[in-house]
């Protein structure tokens, strides 16, 4: 982000926060930056890590459906095929 922007940014959200009585709305924490375009802030991933940590279940959830989605079709795969084969079959005799 352009370091104009940035500042013009910050500037207007403490400007909002004084208006809605919010205090401490920005804090300050060590950046890395990955690329020319991206970088993460250390509380920015502690907040992701924390979260996924919080509610693991939702993940697995997720993935255990997936998986559930996944084994269906690949046993309705195999059926067509077996299927197909059955037809292949009869077609050669």
């Amino acid at each position: 982000m352009d370091p104009a922007l940035k500042t013009q940014l910050r500037r207007k959200v403490l400007d909002a926060s004084d208006d809605f009585g919010l205090q401490k709305i920005l804090s300050s924490s060590f950046v890395r930056q990955m690329t020319d375009s991206m970088q993460a802030s250390a509380s920015d991933m502690a907040y992701s890590i924390s979260a996924l940590l919080e509610y693991p279940h939702h993940i697995n959830t997720l993935n255990d459906a997936e998986a559930e989605k996944n084994k269906k079709l690949l046993s309705r795969g195999q059926a067509k095929e077996g299927q197909n084969e059955n037809v292949n079959t009869r077609n050669v005799q």
